[in-house]
């Protein structure tokens, strides 16, 4: 899963996706449901992931660690600042 606007950037630039499953979430502000939409494809796909998010867009899904203990998968959440 990749956040809105730079990390999503970063990863088209730097990155071959070929390979991946690319997940991006597009909330109404851009930035908000997107730790809560990783926790979701996490547990639905049943697979380990990584999330690659903003300082700002991870502060605006905190609650979302409060589902933290339903992730069975390990998932690895990457905060850009």
């Amino acid at each position: 899963m990749v956040s809105n606007s730079f990390p999503v950037r970063d990863l088209s630039l730097f990155v071959t996706m070929m390979d991946h499953e690319i997940y991006v979430n597009r909330g109404a502000a851009g930035i908000d449901g997107i730790t809560s939409t990783t926790f979701g494809l996490s547990k639905s796909l049943k697979k380990a992931g990584v999330l690659f998010i903003g300082d700002i867009a991870f502060l605006h899904d905190t609650n979302a660690l409060l589902n933290a203990q339903s992730i069975v998968d390990t998932l690895f959440i990457v905060i850009f600042k």
